[in-house]
């Protein structure tokens, strides 16, 4: 087991319990629910590899977090999804203007194409807001940068994840 995926298994029953899971519940290795978790977090783990090592620790949690919370880890998540104009695992409007060639059908098809351009659009928008919560903020509201206010929900999940919001967007 990587450090990575250790430090994402560790995320994970204090997020679910945040989805409301009580912490008293206890589900088996082989429950749906831990077996899609498990799996995603293999799968950001896979996707964060492209990053260069010294932030693979900041990114993975982050994305992490936000697969679980926007889309329950599923590739094409079940509900309203905005109208469906939200598109998979981290819930991005327009696809093709994050990652070429990326659609929201390919995108739901394909989590670790879903968590790439949830990855590729937080790194993006952290850059241009100066921190990850600026970064975060704006990818979860209408992606324009809000001169350092952090919205509730980011600084939550951002504490899930580990981070913190006034974190640049890069740990170098």
């Amino acid at each position: 087991m990587t450090n990575l995926t250790v430090l994402l298994a560790s995320i994970l029953l204090p997020t679910l319990a945040t989805m409301g899971l009580p912490t008293s519940v206890k589900l088996p290795d082989s429950h749906p629910l831990i077996l899609r978790a498990t799996s995603c977090a293999a799968d950001v783990v896979e996707v964060v590899d492209s990053l260069p090592e010294h932030q693979r620790t900041l990114w993975a949690p982050v994305l992490y977090v936000w697969a679980l919370k926007e889309g329950g880890c599923y590739a094409d998540p079940p509900g309203s999804s905005d109208d469906r104009a939200a598109c998979g695992v981290t819930q991005v409007h327009e696809p093709q203007k994050v990652i070429a060639g990326a659609t929201c059908a390919k995108v739901r098809a394909d989590r670790k194409l879903g968590l790439q351009v949830g990855l590729t659009l937080m790194i993006q928008l952290a850059k241009k807001c100066g921190t990850i919560g600026g970064g975060m903020t704006a990818y979860s509201t209408n992606g324009a940068c809000t001169g350092g206010w952090v919205l509730p929900l980011v600084k939550h999940r951002l504490k899930l994840a580990g981070v913190g919001v006034t974190e640049p967007w890069t740990n170098e």
